[in-house]
């Protein structure tokens, strides 16, 4: 029997999305019209019933000869139609993550909240094991902003790995020394809300076009206050809230970033009902679900039968609002999947942490922050060592898309699969050789997300609403970040 090079890599991956989700979602449909997705080339085909079959079988691993078996068609006729999917198809465009694009600074390993899920342990995690300093002066700052600046970064975020704002004298003094110095840069920051005041509010006005905000807010206050608490158990709901109600006053733009707690269920709110709550205070939403980060052993296992329902019931929502004329709320996740769709854009590896300079409050250097075993080098580090360290990476990111087994990461074209989350870091994936298959429980919850996502595009697609989905997406990029992105 002829070898066939399916799932060896994601260029020669498919997916056929699942039978019994297609009459779930997609209305009043043809029932021998199935769809299936070409991940490389992000490309979304109509297929009849018999060679969708072949192609599921196949998918799930089933022998040719069981196939032929149970759709009665000849092999050399199931050889002839997988054939063809290993014909070239390709994207228009291959993002390659070869150069750093994005500085990120954390600049304050302090944090006024003790969160349950919080990933890094409310800062401590990166004083325990990495970082000399809680706290970064200005002078690192700045040399870490010149060396990104040489390296041809365009994006500063002050992700805080504590709590920013607690530091906000730095990111007013970096702001302005870019601007004295003419960096082209945008800046971008995370906050918990609580610490937001009038003199932040004023700065940000003053520097809105070159300033995104986000905000971590988990829903009502019911919600949010279940895990989001002070080192003495009190919520921080109101505080939160009050940080929020000033940015609306002055009608500035900002980001809400959704933490999903799998236990927000049993009190009568998924994701959808989330969102349609936080969209009373931002039309912007980042959605996320609590997870478990194994190299900090944080965070939880989000293994819960009813996640994959929920996420349906949401991501059908968003494009629900999308189809409007003026939408209540936008995801930004599914805004950058899409986004990828429409362009037909792909990415050569799954992971883009080579994208990342990450900057430690003592001026130590990593690519992203959640990839703790490989040092680039400090902010006194030449711009030659650290493109090294740098094309080092990139040669990690090609061994890692490697690693991978396609036929449970075939989502890796739309999804970003960080290589610390299943390796525990970048050390670890020299040495694998073996490729790297899901539990089935995550396999189905992830391809119950990524499921619904192909079938509302297509269900969109034939509603003749597509191109009005992306025309509003297209004014989320703009708002937020003042360039276009889907078209």
């Amino acid at each position: 029997m002829e070898t066939l090079n399916l799932f060896s890599s994601l260029q020669f991956s498919y997916h056929v999305p699942s039978f019994k989700l297609a009459d779930i979602i997609l209305d009043n449909r043809d029932k021998d019209t199935f769809i299936l997705y070409h991940p490389w080339s992000q490309t979304i085909s109509e297929i009849n019933y018999e060679d969708a079959l072949i192609f599921k079988l196949y998918e799930l691993e089933y022998p040719i000869n069981k196939i032929s078996e149970i759709t009665n068609r000849p092999e050399v006729e199931i050889l002839k139609l997988l054939r063809e999917l290993e014909e070239e198809l390709n994207p228009t465009e291959i993002h390659t993550f070869d150069t750093p694009l994005i500085l990120m600074l954390l600049s304050d390993l302090r944090c006024n909240l003790r969160c349950r899920y919080c990933y890094t342990a409310s800062g401590s995690y990166f004083t325990k094991t990495l970082s000399d300093k809680q706290v970064m002066d200005l002078e690192t700052a700045k040399k870490a902003l010149d060396i990104g600046i040489e390296l041809g970064i365009n994006q500063v975020h002050f992700f805080g790995g504590g709590e920013a704002l607690l530091n906000f004298e730095i990111i007013k003094g970096l702001v302005k020394y870019a601007e004295a110095q003419n960096y082209p840069v945008v800046f971008a920051m995370i906050t918990n809300g609580t610490k937001i005041n009038k003199d932040f509010i004023e700065f940000v006005e003053q520097y809105k076009d070159i300033f995104n905000i986000t905000v971590s807010i988990d829903g009502p206050k019911l919600i949010h206050d279940l895990n989001r608490n002070y080192p003495n158990g009190k919520g921080s709901f109101e505080d939160t809230l009050r940080g929020i109600e000033m940015l609306k006053e002055r009608k500035l733009t900002f980001e809400l970033q959704v933490t999903y707690p799998i236990e927000a269920e049993q009190f009568g709110y998924g994701p959808k009902e989330i969102a349609n709550y936080l969209s009373t205070l931002s039309p912007f939403l980042i959605v996320k679900i609590c997870d478990y980060h194994e190299q900090f052993n944080t965070g939880e296992r989000p293994f819960h039968g009813m996640l994959g329902y929920l996420m349906m019931e949401y991501i059908s929502d968003v494009f629900e609002k999308l189809k409007s004329t003026t939408p209540q709320y936008y995801d930004h996740n599914l805004a950058i999947t899409l986004s990828y769709i429409a362009r037909r854009a792909t990415k050569l590896y799954p992971c883009p942490f080579s994208h990342f300079v990450t900057v430690l409050p003592d001026g130590k250097l990593l690519t992203c922050h959640m990839i703790v075993d490989y040092l680039l080098g400090t902010v006194n580090s030449s711009k030659t060592e650290l493109l090294n360290k740098l094309k080092k990476a990139v040669e990690f990111n090609k061994k890692f898309s490697t690693l991978l087994d396609y036929h449970d990461f075939w989502h890796a074209g739309l999804q970003d699969i960080c290589p610390s989350e299943l390796f525990g870091g970048l050390t670890n994936v020299l040495t694998k050789t073996e490729k790297l298959r899901l539990s089935k429980f995550s396999k189905s919850m992830l391809e119950a997300y990524w499921d619904s996502v192909l079938f509302n595009v297509y269900k969109s697609y034939k509603e003749n609403t597509l191109q009005k989905v992306y025309s509003n997406l297209e004014y989320f990029f703009e708002t937020l970040y003042k360039q276009p992105r889907v078209q």
